[in-house]
């Protein structure tokens, strides 16, 4: 065990002891989230991991994975977006298209959905009943 000792001016003495304990209490603090990035492709699958390589099918799929802060990014097409009723990550999730794809939504249900942002898509129809926290940002609606 590494120690060091140090000397008050006075009586007393203060020793602190450097190495295990410093590990011990790193050890105790809890990590930081990091926001994941979920994938959806019209050809993925559901059973999928949600990863680039490893895409769903729906948005309903990735945001049944997806926890606060995640980004749905959608690959070009048409997709349906209906979570599961009563859906909340905990937090607020975005779903959006992937960089330059032109992503168009038909038959979205958000009925008592909670903390989503949908942004940069085509909506065209659907319905939004008893949610809350939900964000339309640079939408098209039809």
């Amino acid at each position: 065990m590494l120690g060091m000792e140090c000397r008050a001016t006075g009586r007393h003495a203060v020793r602190a002891i450097v190495g295990p304990l410093v590990l011990c209490a790193a050890l105790a603090v809890p990590g930081i989230a990091q926001a994941a990035d979920l994938y959806v492709t019209p050809t993925g699958s559901d059973s999928a991991a949600c990863a680039a390589a490893a895409p769903c099918k729906t948005p309903a799929g990735a945001l049944g994975r997806a926890r606060s802060g995640d980004f749905v990014n959608l690959a070009a097409g048409s997709y349906s977006l209906q979570p599961s009723s009563n859906y909340d990550a905990g937090g607020l999730v975005t779903v959006r298209p992937q960089s330059g794809a032109a992503v168009s939504i038909s038959n979205m249900r958000l009925d008592a959905t909670r903390n989503l942002r949908i942004e940069g898509m085509t909506i065209d129809g659907g319905s939004v009943l008893s949610a809350k926290n939900i964000t339309f940002a640079g939408d098209t609606f039809t």
